[in-house]
């Protein structure tokens, strides 16, 4: 809802923020398990935080790159787009 007419920067903005809220369903739905590490010790999940950006890094830049090459049904056969890139890579 909003109190501004509607234009094409509308659409854009909602696209941008769409995107981060696919992020950050990505990291609630426990996609690494963050949560089921019990860590306790902060130099630990410091590491373990680490790791899991690069992971996602990697796998974002994978997911981005199937779309790109234009095989996503092959990996998600959904009618609508439903795994996120993170998902897809």
């Amino acid at each position: 809802m909003s109190d501004e007419p509607t234009s094409r920067a509308t659409f854009a903005e909602y696209s941008e923020r769409f995107q981060r809220e696919e992020g950050f369903l990505d990291e609630k739905s426990g996609l690494f398990g963050l949560e089921d590490s019990k860590l306790r010790d902060a130099a630990s999940l410091e590491r373990l935080i680490l790791v899991i950006s690069v992971a996602t890094l990697l796998l974002v830049s994978e997911g981005l790159q199937i779309v790109q090459q234009g095989v996503r049904r092959t990996i998600d056969p959904h009618w609508n787009r439903a795994l996120s890139d993170l998902k897809l890579g």
